[in-house]
């Protein structure tokens, strides 16, 4: 599943990490797809990537996303969102451009645009 996480890294600005106890798993309070899990935060809101066990006869696990706070349906919905384009190719990868940093970035393609001093770093993908 890193995949996901690093799609997330590149398209969601509120990316970052929850690392759950084990007791919090134990005690079914959360439910990560991993320990150290992605996540997306915003305001007084987050979302993570959650697995569950998939009903039976069918596939064995699910993967989802869990939200808390008021627009933690919403957060979940956006990495629902990177579930789905991580599924539909696994095997994509990051192209990484540099381009000057006086570059407009409307004239870059759509992407993740790093602004430094001298330069400006498009994550995109193929």
């Amino acid at each position: 599943m890193e995949g996901i996480w690093l799609r997330m890294s590149t398209a969601e600005p509120g990316t970052c990490r929850i690392k759950a106890t084990p007791a919090a798993i134990a005690t079914g309070r959360v439910a990560p797809a991993t320990p150290v899990s992605p996540a997306l935060a915003e305001q007084d809101s987050m979302a993570y990537l959650a697995i569950r066990r998939a009903p039976e006869g069918t596939s064995r696990w699910e993967v989802g996303a869990i939200g808390h706070g008021p627009h933690g349906a919403n957060l979940g919905k956006r990495i629902a969102a990177q579930i789905r384009c991580w599924a539909i190719d696994h095997d994509a990868t990051p192209d990484i451009t540099l381009h000057p940093a006086t570059t407009p970035l409307e004239a870059l393609p759509t992407g993740l645009a790093i602004t430094k001093h001298d330069s400006i770093m498009l994550l995109t993908w193929h």
